[in-house]
């Protein structure tokens, strides 16, 4: 009979680990066991548990029969600045932010300091730490905008844009009007790094080419449909940008017609580019790749599938690019070259 009872005990136990409401009842079970003159050390082994703990909910209970079953309320550490310091605090980080290229940069101790001296407040570093991360701060690494960048620029061009692209639909109403986004990138024996995860503390290294030989990506992108075509090509120039044209243009049907965004490299101006009339090329205004969604997906690739690569030859780095790209579904650039400005300009 007794061994029926722990049996049953140890199964609703084992049940009550499951979820807030349970836990009661795993305690609820120390609690009986008690009352059936079990030692606390017998009820710890049976419930698989410490002394400590089954002593603490009995004690508990017997205080209390209903509230001692339940955890108290734990209120966390408490905050080391008010509201308004804390939004203090946040204008202080912000000013830096608008002034990061005339001053130096603050880091946590300049921040520590700023609370010391301006709150009166003294706390460690990994208190500051936590407190900014709480007010939606993070440690990032700004990107960079060429010194030449124009965003009024930008935004005429976007307008525009999207007036040329309702013209072309309308004189050609017989053909579906799609737009790619072209670009290059350069990849091979100088080494890819990017950003991995490691325990703290610890010192990760890697090996480092700075080779000579390398090759080119030429792709092109419908961020809307997420379809795509790409080459490995050995240099970046227009007779190069020739051969892409042609391969892209012979898996464009006699119904469409593809307007493809790309930047004005001489690559791409050179006079001696030939096109048919199923394709227009529409330039971006001058710096500004953040224009160009393909972006994104070059440093996807180059994070994901091109870091950190050792390459003997130029057939393992044109082997290497090719798998990389097969490696990009239509989802994957539909997700990774999202953003407000395609959905609101197609």
């Amino acid at each position: 009979m007794e061994a029926n009872i722990i049996q049953i005990l140890q199964e609703v136990n084992i049940a009550g680990k499951d979820s807030k409401v349970l836990k009661r009842v795993s305690r609820l079970t120390m609690i009986l066991l008690r009352k059936l003159d079990f030692s606390i050390e017998t009820i710890a082994n049976i419930l698989n548990t410490s002394r400590n703990t089954v002593s603490l909910w009995c004690k508990r209970f017997a205080c209390d029969p209903y509230a001692g079953l339940t955890d108290l309320v734990r209120t966390g550490r408490p905050k080391i600045l008010t509201d308004d310091e804390e939004k203090g605090l946040g204008e202080f980080i912000d000013s830096s932010l608008e002034k990061i290229s005339q001053e130096v940069t603050i880091s946590g101790n300049d921040i520590k300091l700023f609370v010391n001296e301006e709150f009166k407040k003294v706390c460690s570093l990994s208190v500051v730490y936590r407190t900014i991360n709480n007010l939606g701060y993070s440690y990032k690494k700004p990107q960079p905008v060429h010194l030449k960048n124009d965003k009024i620029v930008m935004l005429n061009w976007i307008n525009k844009f999207k007036r040329d692209i309702i013209k072309v639909e309308r004189n050609l109403i017989n053909k579906k009007v799609e737009v790619y986004f072209q670009d290059e990138t350069r990849f091979g024996q100088k080494t890819i790094s990017t950003k991995i995860w490691a325990k703290k503390d610890s010192k990760v290294t890697y090996l480092n080419q700075n080779g000579f030989l390398n090759a080119w990506i030429y792709g092109a992108i419908n961020p809307l449909n997420g379809d795509s075509h790409a080459l490995i090509l050995p240099r970046l120039d227009s007779e190069n940008m020739q051969i892409f044209i042609d391969s892209f243009l012979e898996k464009i049907p006699d119904n469409k017609h593809i307007i493809m965004v790309l930047d004005g490299s001489r690559a791409h101006k050179n006079g001696i580019l030939r096109i048919s009339e199923n394709l227009t090329l529409y330039f971006l205004p001058p710096y500004s790749p953040e224009l160009n969604p393909i972006e994104r997906l070059w440093l996807f690739i180059k994070k994901k599938y091109l870091s950190f690569k050792i390459y003997d030859n130029l057939n393992e780095i044109n082997e290497r690019g090719a798998w990389a790209w097969n490696k990009i579904s239509s989802e994957m650039i539909k997700s990774i070259c999202k953003c407000d400005y395609l959905s609101n300009l197609c």
